[in-house]
């Protein structure tokens, strides 16, 4: 091409480049002009919807990690480093120990926090000398903490505590049933004896007497004789100690049997009679005696001892409203009904029965005017 164009000693006009797309009118068939798009608006465009949305995804990152303070108020846990010491918060001295703080992190952070702290408290471990008694600053250990770390989040300013370290003691005590759980039986603990960790002096200034983990059976108290399997039931020192702990439950296997039958005083006897009989006033229904002596119960014995006190309304309740038992239309002057009570006729505690319920009375029904 070269020698073409020396002989003819002129440019044939062939590009070198790669000329621009223009967008150039073109006529329809109506002989209206239409256009051809631009390739690079096209790509732009493109461009354009992957784009936006990932600098949508920039803006709402920022702001999630834009740097915010707060105010809180959180429950802390101090505990040692060391296994051989208590560490006890002297003030204040509300329990649980709650403190106000000012933090610092990421605005997420910080709301994810806070409806953390809600709900359980922040274990702070420090490592004071046994013996020590005095202020200690916790803004430090908090943002040490484990809970706060994980969020990123730094307390900025937080109130000093007073503490005092002590040594660390500990003791096996036993597990009784608690005294006013009250029933005849057997119970069988697993495990029987427990251990109390606290501080030196304190657990050495209980008295050896209330060094007991009382087991709650309230539960079983209106059960009625029988074997149960075992369950769980919680314990509690028999002298309640600020910073003295132990465990929270054990498992119980008890056996109620049935107590030996009880004399208990002289209960009414009670007549229920249909409500149309009573507003007719047509008769007089009375019985021999107005309470019913030699009643003799097996039960709990915390019930049986509501009855000695007269603390239950126990009673004999005859149901006279079943017209087959009791047809007042067919007396026309006095009539003496015979009744053999049993147990249902009874009203007592939960878990109590009666122990002689067979016992007959008479009800004499007269007619008035006769």
């Amino acid at each position: 091409m070269a020698d073409l164009e020396s002989k003819t000693g002129q440019s044939l006009g062939i590009p070198t480049t790669t000329p621009k797309t223009e967008k150039r009118p073109t006529f329809s068939a109506a002989g209206k002009p239409t256009h051809v798009e631009h390739p690079g608006r096209v790509e732009a465009f493109k461009t354009f919807l992957w784009v936006a949305p990932l600098t949508a995804l920039i803006w709402i990152y920022a702001e999630r990690e834009q740097i915010a303070t707060a105010e809180v108020t959180v429950q802390i846990k101090l505990l040692s480093k060391s296994s051989d010491r208590i560490i006890t918060v002297t003030s204040p001295l509300e329990r649980p120990t709650k403190i106000s703080l000012d933090i610092q992190g990421p605005r997420a952070s910080l709301n994810e926090l806070r409806d953390v702290l809600t709900k359980v408290p922040v274990e702070v471990y420090v490592s004071p000398d046994v013996g020590y008694k005095g202020d200690f600053s916790l803004a430090e250990p908090i943002t040490k903490s484990d809970l706060f770390k994980t969020y990123a989040v730094a307390v900025t300013a937080a109130p000093s505590v007073t503490i005092k370290v002590e040594a660390k003691s500990s003791r096996r005590i036993p597990v009784k049933v608690r005294p006013q759980d009250k029933f005849v039986g057997t119970v069988t603990f697993e495990p029987d004896s427990v251990v109390v960790e606290g501080p030196k002096d304190t657990l050495e200034g209980i008295k050896p007497e209330n060094l007991v983990a009382y087991a709650d059976l309230s539960d079983f108290a209106s059960k009625p004789p029988g074997s149960y399997p075992p369950q769980d039931v919680t314990i509690s020192l028999g002298s309640p100690t600020v910073d003295v702990t132990m465990k929270e439950s054990v498992r119980a296997k008890v056996e109620i049997s049935k107590s030996a039958p009880y004399p208990i005083p002289p209960i009414p006897i009670v007549l229920q009679i249909n409500g149309r009989v009573l507003s007719d006033d047509k008769f007089k229904i009375t019985t021999a005696l107005d309470t019913l002596g030699d009643v003799q119960v097996i039960g709990p014995l915390d019930k049986i001892e509501l009855l000695k006190q007269r603390m239950f309304p126990a009673a004999v309740v005859v149901d006279m409203t079943d017209d087959k038992k009791f047809d007042f239309a067919t007396i026309t002057t006095t009539a003496d009904k015979p009744y053999t009570l049993s147990a249902k006729d009874y009203r007592m505690p939960p878990g109590v029965t009666v122990n002689n319920p067979a016992r007959d009375i008479t009800i004499t029904i007269t007619r008035r005017g006769n």
